[in-house]
């Protein structure tokens, strides 16, 4: 009975944190490169890639990103996990020899003290010089095809793809 509970509770709480819509915490952009920090982000690659497909004009009209001048230029996103939220970079050597360490990325942009997240990258959306989309995920990589469809990458190898605009 007990192990039935405690399943049920983790299903709730499962299904409460994927109905929670993705916060956009911070963005920063500089020239073709964007940082986004996210919060509640898709747990699934498929979730992310969905994401993308559903939000991408929304991060380009509201928050000017990707923030590139020409459409033939190359240009990256890195979503970031929110985490634990903003800390305070301290370095105290904690990270020699500890199996749980964990590293961090500052934003030097934030005047705050409390400006690193602990390093977790979601996902990285990228336009290469020949207009083609790569999403680099934990598992590999995909490609956005000429039919406007999300594809698995063969290594780094896209087919021939719609430029991005």
């Amino acid at each position: 009975m007990f192990m039935i509970i405690t399943l049920s509770t983790l299903l709730v709480n499962r299904l409460v944190l994927l109905m929670k819509p993705v916060n956009v915490a911070y963005v920063r952009s500089q020239h073709s490169t964007s940082d986004i920090v996210v919060d509640n982000f898709p747990f699934t690659e498929s979730g992310r890639l969905a994401w993308w497909k559903e939000n991408k004009r929304m991060l380009e009209e509201k928050l000017a990103i990707p923030a590139i001048d020409k459409t033939e230029e190359a240009w990256s996103i890195t979503f970031w996990n929110y985490g634990e939220g903003f800390k305070q970079y301290t370095d105290d050597g904690g990270y020699f020899l500890n199996p749980f360490y964990k590293e961090l990325y500052c934003f030097d942009d934030i005047a705050d003290a409390k400006k690193c997240i602990d390093k977790d990258v979601a996902m990285i959306v990228s336009r290469t010089s020949t207009g083609k989309i790569l999403f680099t995920l934990e598992t590999g990589y995909y490609c956005l095809n000429s039919k406007d469809e999300i594809i698995k990458a063969q290594g780094y190898s896209c087919p021939a793809g719609r430029n991005y605009r």
